[in-house]
């Protein structure tokens, strides 16, 4: 998402408005760290991702 910001790359556009953009970060923001408890052995969440938290690429975008 952080690479995709400001565009209207389909594959970042969570909601799907033509924009990657704060409305597309809060999708992630509140289902972060989420597992799906209907898939058994589902991967355990990271906090990190390339060494980056969520609340640093919120940061680096701009956000508060």
């Amino acid at each position: 998402m952080q690479e995709k910001w400001g565009t209207s790359e389909r594959s970042a556009d969570i909601n799907a408005d033509g924009t990657v953009d704060a409305k597309d970060f809060a999708f992630i923001e509140k289902n972060f760290l989420l597992q799906n408890p209907t898939v058994a052995d589902a991967p355990k969440p990271t906090e990190k991702y390339k060494g980056k938290t969520l609340a640093m690429i919120k940061s680096m975008l701009g956000m508060k």
